[in-house]
């Protein structure tokens, strides 16, 4: 089982033992992230995250480097636009210096304006490095006409927008990090005991304060559009669906479907759309939650004759799926699933992602045993009229590349 508490200052917390390694993964997770940018600072979080590792309490950034090296761990600061967090892998025995590093870099960031325009000029030239993508150019573009704001804006934010951030800002928006929905998970070569111990030593210095709240995804808009780019010989195709949040009861039959229509090369869409049709180099389906809400998201990459043919597969493999999955399919999914829970098992990082995944969504930590019983214990009948019941229409449709007739 996963131990799960509340320290003093309630972060929630939770460790779990993997037998059979040396190492520890870490994540401190705090909500917020892009959707809470202001409108004029969109990117404000971008920034933030490229600043917040130069410089943590009484090191600058080269000997912060140093002293992560030194520790031979690893360590990524990164953002979304629903938190912002903080990771790293090192030896069970560096763990106490781990956290105090991890704690410092969230907690006491030097901000040095001297590191301002270094970081202002890497977040510029990912944004610009949007356009030599034509994959992260099409679900940006999904997500502009299918969501509602802020999560419809690049979680990147606009040149504007990061033009627009200065260190004052950036040490308000760590000011506004608060301990009362913070997530810290530790899992590998750990105790229990100790662990909890240590995280209530290293993290007690923060203060619990009212922490800012995330937005909440109100709608989602019907719309298709092409993205003309005539120096691209592909047209990339893009369908949103809305679905239901992980917290919904059916969310297991959700994961089932997806894996029906994706998973391996026996999944409906690369059969029907990739094998027997030779319509597309690349397909596939896949399920995003979003702030307390579901999203169902399909990609393929085709040629602008095969494009209006690979659409109308798409549509009707959706629409196929009312008339319920086979017995087979159903059981595929369910090893397939079975053995992606198993084999995170096996490392540590994949294992600390799962438990601050699910304290985010869930507010609790699932159980493997727990993920893969929900699964199994879905039967054929219920899963067909789940589908039966389902509406699959895209509500949104996005083509990017060189034109092409519909």
């Amino acid at each position: 089982m996963n131990s799960f508490q509340r320290l003093s200052n309630e972060i929630s917390f939770s460790v779990k033992r993997v037998p059979g390694v040396q190492s520890i993964s870490i994540v401190l997770l705090i909500p917020g992230g892009s959707a809470i940018d202001p409108d004029e600072q969109c990117g404000q979080a971008s920034l933030l995250s490229e600043m917040l590792p130069r410089g943590a309490g009484s090191r600058d950034a080269r000997e912060l480097i140093e002293f992560q090296d030194s520790l031979g761990m690893e360590r990524e600061v990164d953002f979304s636009s629903e938190s912002i967090s903080f990771s790293a892998i090192i030896l069970s025995e560096k763990l106490p210096q781990a956290l105090e590093l991890i704690r410092d870099v969230a907690l006491h960031p030097r901000l040095d304006p001297n590191e301002l325009n270094p970081s202002r000029d890497l977040c510029l030239q990912s944004i610009e490095s949007i356009e030599d993508s034509p994959v992260e150019s099409l679900f940006l573009e999904l997500s502009r006409g299918f969501l509602s704001p802020p999560y419809n804006r690049s979680s990147k934010g606009t040149i504007e927008g990061i033009k627009n951030v200065t260190v004052e800002d950036l040490r308000k928006a760590v000011d506004a990090f608060s301990p009362a929905n913070a997530i810290l998970c530790i899992a590998g070569n750990c105790d229990d005991d100790s662990c909890s111990a240590l995280a209530e030593s290293v993290f007690s210095e923060w203060k619990k304060t009212t922490p800012v709240p995330l937005p909440t995804l109100d709608h989602h808009n019907e719309f298709h559009t092409h993205i003309l780019k005539e120096s691209s010989a592909q047209v990339q195709i893009g369908i949103a669906i809305p679905s239901i949040p992980v917290t919904h009861p059916d969310y297991p039959k959700i994961v089932l479907m997806i894996s029906a229509l994706s998973s391996g090369m026996s999944g409906r869409l690369f059969v029907e759309v990739r094998e027997k049709r030779g319509l597309v180099y690349s397909v596939k389906a896949m399920y995003s939650p979003l702030a307390g809400c579901g999203n169902i998201y399909l990609y393929a990459g085709t040629t602008p004759e095969r494009a209006s043919e690979t659409i109308d597969v798409l549509n009707t493999e959706m629409a196929r799926l009312s008339q319920g999955l086979t017995e087979d399919e159903l059981n595929r999914a369910k090893i397939q699933i079975k053995s992606t829970v198993i084999m995170s098992l096996e490392s540590p990082r994949a294992r600390v992602g799962m438990m601050a995944s699910d304290l985010f969504r869930l507010g609790r930590v699932r159980s493997p045993e727990e993920i893969i019983e929900n699964i199994e214990k879905v039967t054929l009948k219920e899963m067909n009229l789940f589908l039966e019941n389902q509406s699959m229409e895209s509500a949104a449709l996005v083509t990017l590349g060189p034109e092409w007739q519909k």
